[in-house]
């Protein structure tokens, strides 16, 4: 009897050693399989994806940047094809034949932050700082739904690497030429305003942070009556208080902007109102229309009018 004891305790010590070894076999393949499983580094992952993003992937091999975005810590907000099918041809060109300009625009897809969509869902004017030393705003437009960068849709989110995460645009980000100002300052058919602004002495408003500015084009000069040119050229508080009104103090890009919207403004108590027909397609404010749209600066938006906006506290008629 003892040695029979002794065999059923030898085979019972022989079978636990058995499950042991199959269960550390089993735990070891689950691991292996796990780490085969998990997803590639970021720049991998969206080469992977050689239908949505070759194009844009491409760029950044060229630019020799793929090691870098690969090693991780990024966050990438990556044009898909249609974005750079859309591009003007001559401007993709240009890209691909100035090293310096390619590094920029790749950098300005690319920021060290971690984003992930719900850290916005409740943000406003939020800035972010990019990897070419600008920043591009992301906001949240809860009333149409849409999370955008710089006024570009974010159309797929939450795209996680093991080291990073991408979201996908369907338009690319040009880098901004540099604040409100200098893009009045660099742009001919502003050129008009540009002189205003400077007369009124709002430079230094306007290199604030987080300002939409809807601006009069040269041509909106010639729909102004004579006496209100004249004021204009003459009347410095006139003329702060017609372009205090076309200033918002929130950065509204086109993507954000819904009908019936009443927008503050730095007049104070004058407020504008928006028209947006056929989606956002044609907006018009007050009498005013936007010729156009989301021409981005470093700290907000500029919307080209076609009419000065002249605030109802004046008693003129734009």
């Amino acid at each position: 009897q003892s040695t029979w004891g002794i065999s059923l305790l030898l085979s019972a010590s022989l079978c636990q050693v058995i499950v042991e070894s199959t269960m550390m076999f089993l735990a070891l393949l689950l691991l292996c399989l796990s780490g085969c499983m998990a997803n590639p580094k970021l720049f991998d992952m969206m080469r992977e994806e050689h239908d949505k993003y070759s194009t844009f992937t491409d760029l950044i091999q060229q630019a020799g940047l793929a090691g870098t975005i690969n090693a991780g810590g990024f966050t990438v907000f990556a044009p898909d094809n249609k974005a750079f099918e859309n591009m003007p041809a001559g401007d993709l060109f240009a890209l691909k034949n100035n090293m310096t300009a390619l590094k920029n625009f790749i950098n300005y897809h690319v920021t060290t932050e971690h984003v992930m969509k719900k850290d916005f869902e409740h943000s406003h004017d939020r800035a972010l700082q990019m990897v070419n030393g600008q920043s591009a705003i992301i906001e949240f437009y809860h009333k149409n739904d849409k999370l955008t960068i710089q006024g570009h849709e974010i159309d797929e989110s939450d795209k996680e690497a093991t080291n990073g995460v991408y979201h996908r645009l369907t338009t690319v980000m040009i880098p901004p030429v540099g604040d409100i100002v200098e893009v009045l300052k660099t742009t001919p058919s502003l050129s008009t305003l540009y002189g205003y602004v400077k007369d009124a002495g709002l430079e230094s408003v306007l290199r604030s942070n987080g300002l939409t500015f809807f601006a009069p084009t040269n041509d909106a000069f010639n729909h102004l009556s004579q006496d209100t040119q004249l004021r204009l050229t003459y009347d410095q508080p006139f003329l702060v208080s017609i372009l205090k009104y076309g200033i918002v103090p929130s950065v509204e890009f086109s993507l954000g902007l819904y009908d019936h919207e009443h927008l503050d403004t730095l007049s104070g108590a004058n407020r504008l109102n928006v028209d947006t027909a056929h989606h956002n397609s044609d907006i018009n404010i007050n009498n005013a229309h936007v010729t156009q749209k989301d021409i981005a600066a470093t700290n907000g938006v500029i919307h080209m009018i076609n009419r000065y906006l002249i605030p109802p506290s004046s008693g003129l008629v734009g």
